[in-house]
């Protein structure tokens, strides 16, 4: 990484491009349980490109902290490139904490930045079967035709666990 900036509660968010000021970007937000279950990580991606820009990965044992530091990225973003983020944020129960925080915060309008398909229906991304078979085969073929977009060690480690289970979903090898 060419980057490091600290963030709240002893987090760090790698930069591993510089932005393009002209640019999109994505930012996907994953979120993860506890502090012993899977990890919480934010990827950050050139939306021309799909080239990997900065990744935070951590334990955090708190959604509201969590929270926090979704916000401080794009705040960090907005200052560094303006208003072009795309915020994807998965809407399964955990998620939609991150969502529900963001929502409530009175400072600064973070909704405008968040990615969802129908928001008629729902806010955030919905995962289920048929998306993640579909976001993970479009992964593939980006990774495919471009295997240096990816920067992150961590994060060619967490793609080489990821497998097709028996009953068609996809997910990390248990364990």
């Amino acid at each position: 990484h060419i980057e490091t900036i600290k963030m709240p509660h002893f987090t760090e968010l790698k930069i591993y491009n510089e932005f393009n000021k002209k640019d999109y970007y994505i930012i996907g937000v994953d979120s993860a349980k506890s502090l012993t279950g899977d990890f919480c990580a934010i990827e950050i991606y050139e939306y021309s490109s799909f080239r990997q820009m900065a990744e935070f990965s951590g334990r955090i044992g708190s959604l509201t902290k969590y929270s926090e530091i979704v916000k401080f990225i794009v705040d960090v973003l907005v200052k560094r490139i303006g208003h072009r983020i795309l915020l994807a944020i998965e809407n399964n129960s955990i998620g939609n904490t991150v969502i529900e925080n963001l929502e409530n915060e009175r400072k600064n309008n973070y909704m405008r930045y968040l990615y969802s398909p129908n928001p008629d229906k729902s806010l955030g991304i919905s995962t289920n079967k048929q998306t993640k078979e579909l976001m993970v085969s479009l992964l593939y073929e980006y990774l495919t035709n471009d295997p240096k977009s990816i920067k992150s060690g961590d994060l060619i480690n967490q793609l080489t666990v990821i497998e097709k289970r028996f009953n068609g979903t996809i997910a990390a090898q248990s364990g």
